[in-house]
């Protein structure tokens, strides 16, 4: 795994640029940064840690993810990474 290529500061993107005439601003992820699909639900994954995170997502959605892993406990066992949903960097790499 190369660190060099994870973004720096506190999260797993950078500011790409912004476009004033359109009011948005567009961001590049992590490389490292991805979505894992578990019972048809994506969940936010760290491959440089090779963790994942609950995502933000609806009470029938983590009752999903309660089916495929048995319990709520195991659910949060799996999916350590609590504020990856929301791009908050996990890794520690590259923290200015």
């Amino acid at each position: 795994m190369d660190k060099s290529v994870i973004p720096k500061g506190d999260y797993c993107y950078t500011i790409d640029h912004v476009d004033m005439k359109e009011g948005k601003i567009y961001t590049k992820n992590c490389p490292y940064y991805d979505c894992t699909e578990i019972n048809d639900i994506s969940v936010p994954t760290c491959k440089y840690l090779g963790k994942m995170g609950v995502p933000d997502c609806s009470d029938e959605d983590f009752q999903k993810l309660i089916s495929f892993y048995g319990n709520s406990d195991a659910v949060h066992e799996a999916m350590p990474l609590s504020l990856l949903f929301d791009s908050c960097k996990s890794c520690g790499e590259n923290i200015e």
